[in-house]
């Protein structure tokens, strides 16, 4: 395994939160621990923006530690860049990163879970389903977080859709006329490619084995067609991170694009109004996110800490927090009774159901599930950028 991995560029739940500049500074190193952390009483994480907390006081409350959150945008390749190369295992008792990096990153850099920790007490009541995907040869490497199953946005008045459940295809992302010249695509390969694939599959254009790992013959055909649609004038614009998601729907230069979820509820809210709709779709790009233990943690004499802190990110706390984003965990019951108990608006509580029914709905749909780091991913990017320069 190589750290070349510079194509994946913004990837799953990038800018969210902190803002670009944040980010970027976050990911060029790891900052000095605090004094707090010096004295043995806090945790160091480092991970996607969006599944931090605006506020850790409840974490500290509930474990008697200090956080340090350091956000990072997601990107795999950065991720593996900081680990391997960087060192920053080091200083990060935890990485919160995409599902499957144990498949990159395994044993030589992540300590293997001890499920049956004495702090660890929500461990039992977790599905198989979440936990299976984070295992390596039979090992468990990682304890799940949030998740969703991603489809794209939409302004309904153009598309005609005047209920938001109903099922959509996505001909209107690649092969519509009805959004010929107003559909806005993401450049991340890992992201965007997968889905192109799902769809030139489906259509019968192409025989595909796995729509997250192409082969040559395969990404040259899914490439092939989105040229095709490139000069047919499909695409409007190409984006990359979730700033420009949220402004493409704000200014109404797109009808339709394959964003996040998040996209949609922050420009409905900016618009003060709802102006987008996230789709109901045929199929979806289902993801999620896990918790590893950075294998110098076996050294510090903090592995009580890691465990108390992997056991808040699977309570309830921490998920009806999740879901006011719309993001899911392996334990939503617990979300929806520690927002009860805190007294939650009714509003908010609404979001947790809503987040956990929808998670649920869209879950029996057609899927794949993204491959943070595919091991055909040479050829991919060859074809990737073939499509992108055409």
């Amino acid at each position: 395994m190589t750290t070349d991995l510079r194509m994946l560029a913004i990837t799953r739940r990038g800018l969210i939160s902190g803002g670009s500049a944040a980010v970027l500074a976050a990911v060029a190193g790891p900052r000095f621990a605090s004094p707090a952390q010096a004295q043995g009483t806090g945790i160091k994480v480092y991970g996607t923006a969006a599944q931090g907390l605006s506020d850790w006081a409840g974490f500290t409350a509930a474990t008697g530690l200090e956080m340090e959150f350091t956000p990072t945008n997601g990107d795999p390749g950065v991720v593996v860049r900081e680990i391997m190369a960087n060192g920053i295992g080091d200083s990060f008792d935890l990485f919160l990163t995409e599902t499957g990096m144990q498949k990159t990153l395994g044993p030589d850099w992540f300590l293997p879970v001890d499920t049956a920790h004495p702090e660890l007490t929500l461990w039992s009541r977790i599905p198989a389903a979440f936990t299976d995907t984070l295992k390596l040869g039979g090992v468990q490497y990682g304890v799940p977080n949030v998740g969703g199953a991603d489809s794209f946005g939409y302004r309904p008045e153009v598309l005609g859709v005047t209920d938001p459940k109903t099922q959509l295809g996505w001909d209107f992302v690649f092969e519509s006329d009805k959004t010929k010249g107003r559909v806005g695509l993401s450049t991340t390969l890992v992201y965007s490619f997968p889905l192109m694939a799902q769809y030139v599959a489906n259509k019968g254009y192409a025989e595909i084995a796995d729509v997250t790992n192409l082969t040559g013959d395969e990404a040259k055909a899914v490439a092939d067609f989105g040229i095709a649609r490139k000069q047919a004038g499909q695409f409007r614009t190409f984006f990359v991170g979730f700033d420009e998601q949220v402004q493409l729907l704000t200014g109404g230069e797109v009808d339709v694009l394959n964003c996040w979820s998040d996209a949609v509820l922050e420009a409905n809210a900016q618009a003060g109004r709802t102006i987008a709709e996230y789709a109901y779709a045929d199929y979806y790009f289902k993801w999620g996110n896990a918790l590893f233990i950075a294998k110098q943690a076996a050294d510090r004499g903090n592995l009580d800490e890691v465990y108390r802190t992997l056991n808040f990110f699977l309570g309830g706390e921490y998920l009806a927090q999740m879901a006011q984003k719309g993001l899911v965990g392996p334990n939503m019951d617990l979300a929806l009774e520690y927002a009860k108990a805190a007294g939650w608006s009714p509003d908010d509580l609404a979001k947790i159901e809503a987040a956990s029914g929808l998670a649920a709905e869209k879950f029996k749909t057609e899927q794949f599930t993204f491959d943070p780091v595919p091991s055909n991913l040479s050829v991919m990017e060859e074809e990737w950028q073939r499509f992108l320069n055409a």
